[in-house]
């Protein structure tokens, strides 16, 4: 294909067509006139040889497979574009503003939003946060689908387009009511481990598994799960004034055995470091906003590092 057919501004109006799936939202979106929109699209059909967009079922605008597999692409590109040209000054969070959607699952938003609630509270409401509850990420579309800037957890994600860095460890341990049986002595053995029921944390199905494979192998024997929960404050909370055990991340088990009156002992086998990490879109990389938050988040977890 003649790149010099190309002009960026089609590319903005194909990306604006894609999102709204509609030609008249494309045309508002970007201030433009319909028939400037229309114009372009004719020239994108042109190039491209689809039609991109067409009238479907009850007089609905629907995506061609072309149009719907470009996306993507086209994000991408604008997005590296933009990059270029983006002024390199430093974020002030005390003038500028901006809002930082995150991805994370339920236990490292536990210890991460309380920390940023009181980092970002004194400026003016310029720095905004929106959280999701993700479970996983394994690809760079997945970043993009879910409008993520940042991500922290333990993700099965392998992508050149993704950059991460090593946010926290942390050791599994057994939590209970603090009157539980399994403390009366110093040391929690396995036949304990196993003679009580248990309330089973988990947040990602195929981690879970392999999480499970080594337990098994340790204790030659399976536990007697009652309940499996996603949310680890709902296991916490559930724990208390029963018999139940549940095997938890020692720093959230610090943090809060005190304020729900919980206990907690090291595991009676050997269970691997659970490592988290930040992640991040590689055309943000130089972004100031970004190097700003992630110097933040970075910060906040200086201690469990």
């Amino acid at each position: 294909m003649d790149l010099n057919r190309i002009n960026l501004n089609l590319l903005v109006v194909l990306d604006a067509i894609i999102e709204e799936k509609n030609i008249s939202l494309a045309a508002k979106r970007l201030n433009l006139t319909q028939p400037a929109v229309s114009h372009m699209l004719k020239h994108l059909r042109t190039i491209l040889d689809d039609d991109l967009i067409l009238r479907g079922p009850f007089n609905k605008m629907i995506l061609t497979k072309k149009a719907q597999d470009m996306k993507m692409p086209v994000r991408k590109v604008l997005n590296d574009i933009s990059g270029i040209f983006t002024e390199t000054k430093y974020f002030d969070p005390e003038y500028d503003k901006f809002t930082f959607t995150m991805g994370m699952p339920d236990i490292a938003s536990v210890l991460l939003i309380p920390k940023l609630n009181t980092a970002i509270g004194n400026f003016s409401g310029n720095v905004k946060i929106k959280i999701k509850n993700i479970l996983d990420i394994t690809s760079y579309e997945d970043m993009i689908h879910d409008n993520l800037d940042l991500a922290i957890g333990n993700f099965s994600i392998s992508s050149q387009n993704i950059m991460s860095e090593s946010l926290f460890s942390t050791e599994l341990v057994c939590v209970a009511d603090k009157s539980h049986e399994v403390f009366k002595s110093k040391k929690l053995t396995l036949d304990k481990f196993l003679e009580f029921p248990h309330l089973q944390l988990v947040y990602r199905e195929e981690f879970q598994t392999s999480y499970d494979e080594i337990i098994g192998k340790a204790t030659e024997c399976s536990r007697k799960i009652l309940i499996t929960i996603p949310n680890i404050m709902t296991a916490l909370h559930s724990l208390k004034n029963s018999n139940s055990l549940c095997i938890a991340h020692k720093n959230i088990a610090e943090k809060f055995s005190t304020l729900l009156d919980l206990n907690y002992r090291d595991l009676p086998f050997n269970t691997p470091i659970m490592n988290y990490y930040l992640y991040w879109k590689r055309e943000d990389n130089a972004s100031k906003p970004f190097t700003w938050m992630k110097k933040l988040i970075m910060d906040s977890f200086s201690s469990h590092r």
